[in-house]
């Protein structure tokens, strides 16, 4: 908005006569858009921005933030396979779409949607993650174990820890979920509200040890 209040966005353009391309058109539309939608609060004006635009100039962009403005699901997937048609690297595409696709149930194709976001981006962790919940939900423990695994070369939550074991008890590797949940709750302050929760259930493992 201080931008669009100072002078004209086009002024160097203009002053050297270098010609505007569609990236840089697109990237103007874009913040446009952008600036309607979260500045302004103009939400059917920053739609319509984008609809327009795609019409002169298809660009992925339109398409992914069309499917991430979207409140209809079935609508939001159209947008991001869109996206992904125009540009078949877009990880922010598959990994959003994987989403919608695991809230439908379609659990295989949200794997497979987080397995082609992590071929691009080897190094997403919350893609990683997120299909390791998944091969969980399938009772494929092994995978899940691996993802969980992968994702804690990334990040070392709780979360992650409390999800292997879980893994780990379905397997029966009681040892290796205790190891587990003692990370966890290292990770943990002593307010914490699940560390009581934790402890309760590591005390059951201990026992059955």
């Amino acid at each position: 908005l201080r931008a669009a209040r100072g002078e004209d966005k086009n002024e160097s353009i203009s002053k050297w006569g270098i010609k505007i391309g569609e990236e840089e058109i697109v990237t103007s539309v874009l913040s446009e858009a952008l600036t309607e939608y979260y500045a302004k609060g103009n939400v059917q004006k920053a739609e319509s921005l984008l609809q327009q635009a795609d019409k002169k100039i298809p660009s992925e962009m339109y398409s992914f933030l069309s499917g991430f403005w979207s409140r209809e699901p079935e609508k939001a997937i159209r947008h991001y396979t869109e996206a992904i048609r125009r540009m078949h690297h877009f990880t922010k595409a598959y990994f959003n779409r994987g989403n919608l696709l695991e809230k439908k149930g379609d659990l295989d194709g949200a794997i497979n949607d987080f397995t082609r976001t992590i071929e691009i981006q080897p190094t997403h962790a919350p893609a990683i993650f997120t299909r390791g919940r998944l091969y969980a939900r399938k009772r494929q423990w092994e995978n899940a174990i691996a993802d969980f695994s992968r994702t804690l070369d990334f990040r070392k939550y709780p979360t992650i820890y409390l999800s292997r074991a879980r893994a780990y008890v379905a397997m029966g590797e009681e040892s290796h979920a205790i190891r587990d949940m003692e990370s966890a709750l290292a990770q943990y302050s002593s307010e914490h509200p699940h560390r009581s929760r934790v402890q309760q259930k590591l005390s059951i493992l201990r026992g059955r040890r």
